[in-house]
This record gives C-alpha cells, sequence and structure tokens, in this order.
C-alpha cells in the first residue's frame, strides 16, 4: 500500500508534484532496512516513503523517513556519538518522536532535551547532533524525519565540518506562557475551541494573498504564522494557507478527508495535507490522543530568528472556496508564483 492517496493536478517547476493529502502510516512505508553504524543493544529500523510532500511555493523536494526503535522497557538508546554525529547535511529538518524522553547534543556538548510532549522539533542544516532516546515501558520509540531531500543517516567522521547547530524544540519560536483560544469570527462551534497546549511561532512577515476568498480566518492571537499546536482538539472543517502536518503521538484521531477513504490517524502516524484542501471536522478525544499540529509542512520555510512581523496571517480558512476563487495563502514577497504546485 503507498501512502499517496490523492494528487495535485499540475506538473512542478522546482520539485515534484506531491499528494494533496497523504498519509504515513507504520505499515505502508515503501521499503524497511537495519540502520547501521550505532551504538546499543535495541533494534533500530530506517522506514522510507518515496512519496515527496511539497506546497505551492515549496523549491526542494520534502521527504519522510522514520526510525523504529525496539529493545528493552524504559531502555535509554544512543543514537551516533560525538565522534561520529548524524549530519543534518541535505536542508532543515523536523522530528516528530514519541520516546519517554529525547536528547540531543552538539558536539560541543550542549544537550536539547525533550520531553515526551514535546512532539516535534525543528534542526537546522549543518547541524552535528548524536542522541539519546529513552523507550517506553513496551520497550519501543519513533522518530519520524520530515525534510529538504532526504536525510543520510551515515554517521558522519569526527573530522567532519559542522555548523552552529540552531534546534527549536517546537519547530517555532515559544509564545507566551497562557491559556490561548482559536481567534475566528462567527460560525466556529465549541468544536473550535483550543485547550490552551503549548503554541510556537514562525515569525515570517507573511501577506494573506486572496484574502477575499478566507471570509473566516482562523488565527491564536500573535504576530507571524501559528506553527506548531500541541496538543489540539476537535475543530470543524476547514482549509490551510500553507501545507500542514499533523503526528498523532498517541490514541487515534479522524479527519473526514474525501481524499482519504481511510481517514483515522493511529499512534506515530504522521499526516500531510496541502494548503487549499477543504477537509474536516477533525474528530478527536483529548482526553486520550496527543496530537502536535504542525502548520508549515516545508521546514526549509521556517525563520529561526524573528522577522518582526507586524501582523499575524491566519493559519486557516473555516469556509469552503466557492465558484473558481483560488484559495487564500499566507506568502512572502519572495514567493515564486511560477512554482506553485496546487491548482484546486
Amino acid at each position: 500500500m503507498r501512502s499517496v492517496l490523492a494528487f495535485a493536478s499540475i506538473a512542478s517547476v522546482t520539485a515534484a508534484v506531491g499528494p494533496i493529502v497523504g498519509y504515513f502510516r507504520n505499515h505502508n512505508m515503501d521499503r524497511s532496512s537495519s540502520l547501521k553504524g550505532v551504538s546499543g543493544l535495541a533494534s533500530v529500523v530506517l522506514n522510507e516513503w518515496d512519496t515527496a510532500i511539497n506546497g505551492f511555493d515549496t523549491k526542494a523536494d520534502v521527504t519522510v523517513q522514520r526510525l523504529d526503535l525496539t529493545g528493552s522497557p524504559k531502555q535509554t538508546v544512543s543514537l551516533y556519538s560525538k565522534d561520529t554525529p548524524l549530519k543534518v547535511a541535505n536542508g532543515p529538518i523536523y522530528i516528530f518522536h514519541n520516546s519517554t524522553q529525547l536528547t540531543m547534543t552538539d558536539p560541543n556538548g550542549k544537550d536539547y532535551s525533550l520531553s515526551k510532549t514535546d512532539a516535534v522539533v525543528w534542526i537546522s542544516k549543518g547541524s552535528c547532533l548524536y542522541f539519546n532516546v529513552e523507550l517506553s515501558s513496551a520497550g519501543e520509540a519513533s522518530l519520524i524525519a520530515v525534510t529538504s531531500d532526504k536525510v543520510d543517516w551515515t554517521g558522519a567522521s569526527s573530522d567532519a565540518t559542522c555548523g552552529q547547530a540552531t534546534v527549536l524544540p517546537g519547530a517555532g519560536l515559544p509564545m507566551k506562557p497562557g491559556p490561548h483560544r482559536l481567534k475566528a469570527p462567527k460560525g466556529v462551534g465549541k468544536k473550535g475551541k483550543g485547550k490552551g497546549g503549548k503554541m510556537y511561532y514562525n515569525e515570517v512577515d507573511y501577506t494573506l494573498t486572496n484574502s477575499d476568498s478566507c471570509n473566516n480566518p482562523l488565527t491564536h492571537g500573535s504576530n507571524g504564522y501559528s506553527q506548531t499546536d500541541m496538543p489540539i482538539g476537535p475543530l470543524d472543517a476547514h482549509y490551510h494557507t500553507r501545507g500542514t502536518l499533523y503526528y498523532n503521538q498517541y490514541g487515534t484521531s479522524k479527519y473526514n478527508d474525501e481524499a482519504a477513504p481511510n481517514d483515522t490517524l493511529y499512534a506515530g502516524e504522521l499526516r500531510f495535507v496541502n494548503a487549499g484542501v477543504h477537509y474536516g471536522p477533525e474528530e478527536m478525544d483529548a482526553s486520550t490522543c496527543f496530537v502536535a499540529s504542525t502548520h508549515e509542512a516545508d521546514p526549509a520555510a521556517v525563520d529561526p530568528v524573528s522577522q518582526s512581523p507586524k501582523k499575524e496571517c491566519p493559519f486557516a480558512c473555516m469556509n469552503k472556496l466557492h465558484g473558481s476563487k483560488e484559495f487564500a495563502k499566507c506568502e512572502t514577497k519572495a514567493s515564486d508564483p511560477e512554482s506553485m504546485l496546487l491548482n484546486v
């Protein structure tokens, strides 16, 4: 079974045509192999999908890979080392994880520690890191890598040239602590209310183009672009202004995708939905599942330094498109219209 469930209909200028909706599941990878050159007694399997996921302004293919780790209950597995780190050579990367504790260390000895509820992290291109992964009580954990190009999982040599590592837990800049609610005009019922989880922003100076197609915008109330929201709760039907990733860390969630015959997401699985695709409602029981929603599918579009935007660009629109209207997009001035992949 392939992970592609529906496709865009026009060719790409700079990157391959990707799906409008795709599910990267526990069983539908295109190939699996044992990962060599890592320490520890656990088994590490590399799973790969041939499908690229790309948005309207993607410059290089975005691919998905996953490491499945198995060992003893509560075991801490070491991946790579100071002498043979993993080098993020080809492009910045998101890592989604369900380990009890994930610790990343750069060759200078600086640690970046993520608990289970820090389900996603952004890592800059050129970083060299090694990992300690604490397995669950069942002796399992998985790491999903979403990156521009692919990760070369071969450990780098001790004399590898490494850039300054930039690591962003939450895959963006953190909002100030406090309860946050989805901000939308009328038409969003109780399902549209957030639950005040952790929230992060990509503080890029985006402009909402085709804004007349977004007559019911969805925001969180801070300047820039709502990057990561976790955990999320149910939400009424909508479409996104940029491609979005959903990571189901545990439990199940359902998305009512017209393009997907099986649209339930299970533990450890990833969902991609492209910009302009109307779907929903999102259904989940926040008391029994943990879902991280990352509203930017391309890690190369994340700026780790704030551009000091003066306004917020909506991450979703709570309305269907009518007639021949083009969907609203959050774009930068540098966006190249010739690179747009979707025509929905």
